[in-house]
C-alpha cells in the first residue's frame, strides 16, 4: 500500500470514496495532503485518542474495533 498524498488524490479523482490506512500517523499524512475521507483499518489503542480526535476536526474518519473493551476505552 502506498503512503502518498498525490496518489491518494488521484485515486479519489478517479472515483475512490476515500483512502484506507493502517495507523493514525498515516491518516495524519493523508489529511495534510487534503484527503478528507479516511478509514484506519486496524483497531486503535486508546493511547491514540487525542490524535484521532484531532483528525476528526478536519476529516471524515472511520475505524474498526475487534474487542468491546477497546471500543469502550
Amino acid at each position: 500500500t502506498h503512503k502518498n498524498g498525490w496518489i491518494a488524490r488521484q485515486q479519489i479523482s478517479a472515483g475512490a470514496i476515500g483512502i484506507t490506512c493502517a495507523k493514525p500517523g498515516e491518516a495524519e499524512v493523508f489529511a495534510a495532503a487534503g484527503v478528507d475521507d479516511i478509514r484506519i483499518a486496524y483497531p486503535l489503542s486508546p493511547t491514540y485518542a487525542s490524535r484521532v480526535l484531532s483528525l476528526m476536526d478536519g476529516v471524515r474518519l472511520s475505524t474498526i474495533v475487534d474487542d468491546l473493551g477497546v471500543a469502550q476505552a
